[in-house]
């Protein structure tokens, strides 16, 4: 084995075991009322159409959500997506973390193209 490989592992190793976990927690995901929210991706039960359950939590969970456009978007110059993410720490304290992301509505399909994130498209 490589000094670099074993130093690499050692870290991985380290990061696992000392980084912050929650547990018994619960994400809503809010969106304007022009898209609803069709599918989650990640290690959860869906609950209800915006609500998922997570047994566990740690700063390296992704998820993903596939989301349709109900109605046209011509009044919105932005849309605006905000997860509330409810868990208990390790001492037993609830918390509350609230992500909020704005992103700019596209007029164009090379727009819109020209500004997707491909990786996480792929990923889902």
């Amino acid at each position: 084995h490589s000094p670099n490989e074993v130093e690499r592992f050692e870290n991985d190793l380290r990061r696992y075991l000392q980084r912050k976990i929650g547990f018994e927690a619960v994400m809503r995901l809010r969106c304007p009322t022009a898209l609803s929210i069709q599918t989650f991706h990640g290690s959860g039960f869906v609950r209800s159409t915006d609500l998922l359950v997570l047994p566990n939590i740690n700063p390296d969970a992704a998820f993903g959500m596939q989301v349709a456009i109900e109605d046209p978007l011509t009044n919105y110059t932005a849309i605006t997506f905000q997860a509330a993410i409810l868990y208990t720490s390790s001492k037993s304290e609830r918390r509350i973390r609230v992500h909020t992301l704005s992103l700019p509505v596209g007029s164009t399909l090379p727009e819109i193209f020209a500004n997707a994130d491909q990786e996480a498209i792929v990923s889902l």
